[in-house]
């Protein structure tokens, strides 16, 4: 699995500054408002579970706790301007 990891990361790394916005499915509507949150939920907590370094990742108490949390966070920055290095880091 790590090896695919690394492969993925490699790629990311040549496209860090692609807009999340340009990863998602291009007939649909940009998500707005709490569907814009909850995608970027989901996508920050995807990111983090395949870091290359597994002391890195987060635990699955922190995945379900926060996939589970009533309240999203806030975006931010516009969902429009959402990279990937910047969603990385979240």
């Amino acid at each position: 699995m790590d090896k695919f990891v690394n492969i993925f990361w490699q790629l990311l790394g040549a496209a860090d500054q692609m807009k999340l916005k340009g990863i998602t499915h291009q007939r649909l509507k940009p998500p707005a408002n709490e569907l814009a949150k909850g995608v970027v939920l989901v996508m920050s907590i995807a990111l983090a579970c395949i870091r290359t370094r597994s002391g890195l990742r987060p635990t699955m108490h922190f995945v379900s706790h926060n996939l589970s949390a009533q309240s999203l966070p806030c975006l931010p920055e516009p969902f429009g301007m959402l990279t990937i290095n910047k969603l990385s880091a979240l």
